[in-house]
């Protein structure tokens, strides 16, 4: 009997979502499908892709509010660092 070919699912597809999307590694993210890496990566590409950028966009966003609010100058010191090009001299 031939092996059953995974056939990956809607709720699937969000799940890998969000779990790239908070950061959970690649690796870990197959063990929770029980996948093999090499299949993880052929089987939700696209879905790995939207959710590193997500998380990524979720953390820019909280970081550059937190800077813009002066609350945290620590905050405010690392956006100016990373995104306008300050060094401490």
């Amino acid at each position: 009997m031939p092996p059953s070919r995974y056939s990956p699912s809607f709720e699937d597809q969000v799940r890998v979502r969000d779990l790239a999307a908070i950061g959970l590694s690649e690796e870990d993210i197959a063990t929770q499908l029980r996948l093999p890496l090499p299949r993880l990566h052929k089987i939700f590409k696209q879905e790995l892709k939207e959710g590193a950028a997500t998380g990524r966009e979720h953390a820019i966003k909280k970081l550059h509010t937190t800077a813009m609010s002066g609350d945290n100058f620590n905050a405010l010191c690392f956006w100016i660092k990373s995104r306008c090009g300050w060094r401490d001299t």
